[in-house]
């Protein structure tokens, strides 16, 4: 009966302890997300400024999410000389995809 006990008791702390380990793990495996739901504003009604010259390509302005404010912010189109064919891509105002999202170089305004 003694041995009877051990093995039951040695079957229940084993159970317990592999309870433990697989809570542990499922914990490790937690992830953290954060959804922004609040929607920009429309989109401002301006008038586009003048061409500066041949050879330049409009690039429209954006909402732009800022975490510190917790707001949006505008940030204005702007002429861009236009890419030369088989050329590298001209940076439009932001600086590289950070996370999946643009990244202004500066808040303009």
């Amino acid at each position: 009966m003694h041995l009877n006990f051990s093995i039951r008791s040695l079957t229940l702390r084993s159970l317990s302890l592999a309870l433990v380990i697989l809570a542990m793990s499922a914990g490790a495996l937690a992830q953290f997300r954060v959804s922004i739901t609040i929607a920009p504003p429309a989109l401002p009604v301006y008038e586009q400024p003048v061409c500066p010259g041949d050879g330049y390509i409009w690039t429209p302005g954006y909402w732009y999410w800022d975490d510190d404010a917790g707001d949006y912010y505008w940030v204005p189109g702007t002429w861009v000389e236009a890419p030369e064919v088989g050329g590298p891509v001209p940076s439009l105002g932001h600086d590289h995809l950070l996370g999946g999202e643009l990244v202004p170089l500066r808040r303009d305004g």
